[in-house]
């Protein structure tokens, strides 16, 4: 229906319709449309169908400039396994990406992979944005949303299962998010797996950025050769505040329900230290399950606007959801 109801233009090349510009963006409507996004990664342009990319060959799409609004759409199936870096629905972004949700991913990659970025670049954006499905590394810089992160993430979760061999900085949402990065009113529920990992962490794995009012519930199961693994972030040298984690936590050393280690500042932050089966954390601090549904446990935390508790959680939710 819509825009792609018309059959003329779902055969239209190189795009449904558009020029490209703010007010008339490219539509997207195929997966033909979809592939040659890689020609156009400085323009305006919105999916209008959701694309199962299902067994065609995927090549990630570039560096994107431009805008990228997924218009409430889904990308399915994407599937890769490769060797290269960076690598995501976009290898990195430096302009926009909104309205999307990539579903059913199953990605084997090398450092700097996320399912929507490899790498979001200073300046970029990624906006009400999700993820899910399974993503494998065996080096760094790996998340469910976003390899590496000097831009911002906001109102976006993840729920991919993410896996690390030997490797470090792996996280639920983002693997590492460097200074002047940004996570902000988003969550990952994911499991985050690291066998001989370190910086591993349910929500960031290595945060030197700003993270605020986000949440991790996924587990974070490493083995005992992996270290500074935590509920929420692994290592931490940015800012976390108004932030929880509920996930079970397991490791070697530096060990936290919240975060692993911690060099730089956590404030109003919890994490739940009968799920988590940690009774300590290099930041935050711990509460029982009965005590984490409670508004008051909650210091300087925004229960009007930005969180809400949800009947169908013991924990809060964002306004968002």
């Amino acid at each position: 229906t819509g825009v792609c109801g018309a059959p003329a233009r779902m055969a239209a090349a190189p795009f449904a319709t558009g020029t490209g510009t703010s007010d008339d963006p490219y539509r997207i409507c195929t997966w033909a449309h979809l592939d040659v996004v890689r020609n156009h990664l400085d323009a305006h342009l919105r999916l209008e169908n959701d694309i199962d990319v299902g067994d065609q060959p995927w090549s990630w799409l570039g560096t994107l400039t431009g805008t990228f609004d997924g218009n409430g759409f889904v990308i399915e199936n994407l599937t890769y396994d490769t060797d290269s870096q960076p690598t995501g629905l976009f290898a990195e972004v430096s302009g926009t990406v909104k309205n999307l949700g990539v579903v059913d991913m199953n990605v084997y990659s090398y450092c700097h992979v996320g399912g929507i970025a490899g790498i979001l670049r200073t300046g970029g954006v990624i906006e009400s944005c999700y993820t899910t499905g399974v993503l494998q590394s065996y080096s760094d810089a790996v998340g469910g949303l976003v390899g590496q992160n000097t831009g911002t993430i906001v109102d976006s979760f993840s729920t991919v299962d993410v896996t690390d061999t030997g490797s470090f900085c792996i996280g639920g949402l983002v693997g590492v998010t460097d200074a002047g990065g940004i996570v902000r009113t988003s969550y990952a529920s994911g499991q985050v797996s690291g066998f001989g990992t370190d910086r591993v962490g349910g929500l960031v794995g290595c945060n030197d950025g700003n993270l605020e009012d986000s949440y991790a519930l996924g587990a974070v199961p490493t083995n005992t050769a992996s270290s500074l693994v935590g509920g929420l972030v692994g290592k931490n040298t940015g800012t976390i505040a108004r932030a929880f984690a509920a996930g079970l936590v397991a490791g070697g050393s530096a060990v936290g329900g919240l975060v692993g280690e911690d060099y730089g500042t956590v404030t109003s932050s919890y994490w739940d230290t009968v799920t988590s089966g940690q009774a300590t954390s290099a930041g935050g601090s711990g509460l029982g399950t009965a005590a984490m549904g409670n508004t008051a446990s909650y210091d300087g935390w925004d229960f009007e606007d930005t969180w809400s508790f949800d009947e169908s959680s013991p924990y809060p939710v964002l306004g968002w959801q």
